[in-house]
């Protein structure tokens, strides 16, 4: 008995084989390296304006080995670093399935404080913004203190105040040092020194109460020194103030003045009490001198931070950005972060022998009627009395003004009746001239009869001319 056979023709076995080679080779053919950032690891705090590094791991999550090209890495919209981006020439050799390289980008610098993150990471043609990337912050710190004193001299051991402000950005921890110079001065049983715990973009302050000394003027430094919590990123940032003795038997040298509208500049960042910056001031600073002012009541300094033969590099507090000008150079600053131009600097000169430069400070800022009188009371009875004469003649020239405004106001109302008698006139006589018109005043002239129908002058006029025929 035959036993039935199956056969299977042999282009279907050749299908199978053609495609069990595909099944083998294609996913080789297909396979690709993919690379992905995991790690970021930058120094947890950073100062305004000092250099770091940052080191990117990346690793190749793919299925085949690959190289790396460039790596770039871009800061996110708040524009805190001082470039764009920074691009890092790799040519890895092969990365491995499962293998990570390491890039490194030195010569960072931070131009704002806060907290600062990033917004992508380009390898190659790549773009990685994932958690990994976007999540990853840095604690930006940098600080600022203004010093005002309620009196600019006073007698021996009369009493004046003395009060500290400080800006932070960034999370710090602020000390406030308060320390005597010269002059014999004393803070008495107060404690010389102030621990602040301040958040980003916060303001805090701190007053003293001194009692003036017999041996000449007191001169006083008020140091704060900021640190990032839980590290060492140190920054300082101090100011050095003179009250004026007014009886004292020894001179021991004349009081440190502001130069023009602004707060005092010159040698050791030494300053009177800040002022508020009206019109332009020029001020003269050495490395690391500050000069400190007011605008619209609020403080505000400007630190020369680097010098060449052709540039400097100033940071700009209470914001704080770091600013580079060439000789000649001006640039507009917002100062607050409101997204409003409050100061124009210039750079006027720079004296290299000396490690001097000039600055021009320009206001941009209208001050408000609180700083306004502040400005006009003076701080001396000669000063006062120069004030209310100021004031005087502001209320007359305000007099005049109002005077001024009425009249203006009544010839805009005089022109706008005027025109809108033309106006009406115009509408009138277009009206009056219109088909309507005329036929309205056609019907006006006929008078109608329940019997005649129309009557005289148009329709019986017409009759009178049938008849006439």
């Amino acid at each position: 008995m035959n036993k039935n056979k199956i056969s299977i023709p042999r282009r279907y076995c050749l299908a199978m084989l053609a495609l069990c080679f595909c099944l083998l080779v294609l996913p080789s053919v297909f396979a690709a390296a993919s690379f992905q950032v995991t790690q970021i690891a930058c120094p947890s705090g950073a100062k305004v304006g000092s250099w770091f590094s940052c080191t990117v791991t990346i690793r190749n999550s793919g299925d085949a080995s690959g190289t790396v090209g460039t790596v770039t890495l871009y800061p996110n919209s708040d524009n805190w670093l001082e470039q764009a981006n920074y691009v890092k020439t790799v040519n890895s050799q092969n990365v491995g399935v499962g293998d990570s390289v390491e890039v490194t980008f030195p010569g960072m610098k931070a131009t704002k404080g806060g907290a600062a993150k990033f917004s992508e990471i380009r390898i190659d043609e790549a773009s990685d913004s994932s958690s990994t990337v976007t999540g990853y912050s840095m604690n930006i710190i940098d600080v600022s203190v203004i010093v005002t004193s309620s009196a600019a001299s006073g007698g021996i051991n009369s009493n004046f105040t003395t009060t500290a402000e400080v800006i932070a950005s960034g999370e710090v921890l602020v000390t406030l040092s308060f320390a005597v110079d010269s002059g014999g001065c004393s803070i008495g049983d107060y404690e010389s020194q102030k621990t602040l715990d301040m958040s980003h973009n916060s303001r805090q302050s701190h007053t003293w109460t001194v009692r003036m000394g017999s041996s000449g003027n007191c001169k006083y430094t008020v140091t704060a020194l900021a640190t990032e919590k839980g590290t060492v990123a140190l920054v300082t940032d101090n100011m050095q103030t003179t009250v004026s003795c007014t009886d004292c038997p020894v001179d021991s040298g004349s009081s440190s003045s502001s130069s023009g509208g602004g707060g005092g500049g010159g040698g050791g960042g030494s300053a009177t009490a800040a002022s508020e910056l009206v019109g332009s001031v020029s001020y003269t600073l050495g490395l690391s001198e500050k000069v400190a002012f007011l605008l619209d009541g609020k403080n505000h300094s400007v630190t020369l931070n680097s010098l060449s033969a052709t540039s400097v590099e100033i940071i700009v507090r209470s914001e704080p950005q770091t600013i580079v000008l060439n000789i000649g150079q001006e640039k507009r600053v917002d100062v607050d972060g409101d997204g409003k131009e409050d100061l124009v600097i210039q750079l006027k000169n720079i004296n290299i022998l000396t490690k001097k430069v000039t600055l021009v400070l320009t206001s941009l800022v209208v001050p408000s009627s609180k700083s306004s009188d502040a400005v006009g009371r003076g701080t001396s009875e000669s000063g006062a009395a120069q004030g209310s004469e100021g004031v005087e003649a502001g209320r007359g020239s305000g007099s005049d003004s109002d005077s001024g405004a009425v009249g203006a106001g009544l010839g805009v109302i005089a022109v706008i009746l005027l025109i809108a008698g033309l106006f009406i006139a115009i509408l009138y006589a277009v009206w009056h001239r219109s088909p309507e018109h005329r036929l309205r005043s056609m019907a006006e002239k006929v008078s109608w009869h329940a019997n005649k129908g129309l009557a005289e002058p148009w329709v019986d006029a017409a009759k009178k001319k049938e008849k006439g025929k």
